[in-house]
């Protein structure tokens, strides 16, 4: 039986209902994110395979459908 994962507070990682991957979510002030910073959250949500970009209640990107190995580097 595979082990249970756990949220990861100290890298900013939120185990998902899949109990598998994990959720980090970038500084995004107030909910203002500049071309820039959309492009490179989108650039780092393909390199490291992310599922989905989800946008929350509380005005925050998520990148969600993370590996574990991949938490640090996607960072």
């Amino acid at each position: 039986m595979a082990e249970k994962k756990n949220d990861i507070p100290e890298k900013g990682a939120v185990v998902q209902r899949d109990r598998e991957t994990y959720a980090i979510a970038p500084d995004t002030p107030a909910g203002v994110v500049s071309p820039d910073t959309l492009r490179k959250i989108a650039d780092v949500s393909e390199k490291y395979g992310a599922a989905a970009i989800k946008i929350t209640s509380a005005q925050r990107m998520v990148i969600v459908g993370l590996k574990e190995e991949d938490i640090d580097s996607a960072w």
